[in-house]
């Protein structure tokens, strides 16, 4: 019955670097050595990181060699990443930092971080994602205010340009027909701009309705009354979770080729994202998806 002491770099570090001025921790290029010291002194019994292996969070790794505690990585790998980090040459350094882990988990069967390590030639333990029910009692449409009889069309996604809401309302705002389609997410505060640009896009079509944020129930309350839910990422890191969801409710989705690991799960379509429409018309027409 021995108590561990566990530092969850992705979270607590963060929060205790950021919030001081006197370190400056923005990508890879922050402030390492306190980083390592800050983790060195405290002499935790483990440490998890969970955080894409190029950004400062993973960059312990490098330390390795000067006495760090046992590290447990979980890195977030998904073909956006890929893409940027071959043009900037670091693959050797994230092969580098992958080897520095103690544990690797992947969570997707047959996604980008499980290719990665087999092509590395790694050891890794594979703990799928998994979703717990937990959606309000209350119906999402009369919460929001939303039409009753439309059908419900749905995207969740913080607004990040690698989820791509933009071509998603492009597509379907060229498209005829009876829909209401809403935006679930966060704005984040470093890509201000894109948010904005995608509530101009909104703004053309009186079909599309943005709702900027809601805690975890609402947002499966969401998923669960939706008719369809839309997935037209430029990249996710598994398969990714609110597929899940949707499985566990019975909602049929629609995935862009680019979502990782989705082709493992089930009760969907994976297209491009040109195709939405069309897909989202004929499953609209189907009473028996679930």
């Amino acid at each position: 019955n021995a108590h561990f002491e566990v530092c969850l770099l992705d979270i607590k570090v963060k929060g205790l670097f950021k919030s001081s001025n006197k370190h400056d921790t923005t990508g890879i290029d922050g402030d390492l050595e306190s980083y390592y010291s800050f983790v060195h002194e405290s002499a935790f019994d483990l440490v998890i990181i969970l955080a894409q292996p190029d950004t400062w969070v993973a960059m312990l790794l490098e330390q390795k060699n000067r006495g760090l505690p046992p590290v447990v990585l979980m890195p977030s790998i998904s073909s956006y990443n890929l893409n940027a980090w071959v043009p900037r040459g670091i693959m050797d350094r994230i092969a580098h930092i992958l080897r520095a882990a103690d544990m690797l988990i992947a969570v997707t069967e047959n996604g980008h971080d499980t290719r990665m390590f087999h092509q590395l030639g790694l050891h890794f333990t594979y703990i799928p994602h998994a979703v717990e029910k937990k959606a309000g009692q209350y119906t999402f449409r009369d919460r929001h205010g939303l039409k009753k009889n439309v059908p419900l069309l749905l995207m969740v996604g913080n607004f990040r340009p690698v989820k791509n809401h933009i071509q998603l309302l492009d597509v379907f705002q060229r498209a005829p027909g009876q829909w209401q389609l809403v935006l679930v997410g966060y704005p984040v505060a470093h890509m201000q701009e894109y948010y904005e640009n995608v509530q101009k896009q909104a703004a053309l079509d009186d079909r599309v309705i943005i709702i900027p944020g809601l805690p975890p129930d609402e947002t499966e309350a969401a998923i669960r009354d939706a008719d369809v839910l839309l997935l037209p990422s430029l990249g996710e890191s598994a398969g990714p979770l609110v597929v899940l969801q949707a499985m566990a409710h019975g909602i049929p989705w629609i995935a862009s080729p680019a979502c990782n690991a989705v082709a493992d799960e089930g009760g969907g379509v994976i297209a491009p994202v040109a195709q939405f429409p069309r897909i989202t018309e004929i499953l609209l027409r189907r009473n028996n998806l679930s």
